[in-house]
């Protein structure tokens, strides 16, 4: 019996073949759009679920408009961190990260007055000490309360060091 469905099925199919058409077309494009808003949303929702509270971690966007374009970047002013601090409601920490990726700056250590080391680096940044109340690191050495409040201190990876 379901032979014979199967029959039927394929002779109208072959005979119908401009709707046969439109259907596989609509189907395959469903399921396309469908894949695709969910890789979407996927890679939407990816973002910073190794930190604690992920859902509670939002970045700043400056809207400029550009010869008629939309454009956005990632940050603003340096005392943007600070005034949403102090004046913005319902705010519990928010911190400035600077990544300068025009230059690559030279790391210099100093042991008793010698160079010791110098190296360049690319894949930095500059934060201030609310960095660590609001992203989650695992720590292997040192305090992240203390770790950035004093000048000229800096916090490492693992393979970095």
């Amino acid at each position: 019996m379901f032979k014979n469905y199967i029959k039927i099925a394929f002779r109208n199919l072959i005979k119908n073949k401009s709707q046969t058409f439109i259907n596989v077309g609509g189907l395959t494009l469903g399921i396309i759009c469908a894949i695709v808003i969910f890789l979407i949303i996927q890679f939407d929702l990816s973002f910073d679920k190794w930190h604690e509270d992920p859902d509670r971690i939002y970045r700043v966007v400056r809207h400029e408009t550009e010869f008629g374009k939309s454009v956005y970047y990632r940050g603003g002013p340096y005392p943007l961190a600070e005034a949403i601090r102090n004046d913005v409601t319902g705010i519990e920490h928010s911190t400035l990260v600077f990544n300068n990726l025009s230059n690559e700056p030279i790391i210099s250590y100093y042991d008793n007055g010698n160079l010791v080391k110098k190296l360049k680096e690319s894949d930095f940044a500059f934060v201030d000490p609310d960095y660590f109340n609001i992203f989650t690191y695992t720590w292997l050495s040192g305090n992240p309360e203390t770790a950035i409040k004093n000048p000229n201190t800096a916090v490492v990876t693992q393979s970095f060091a």
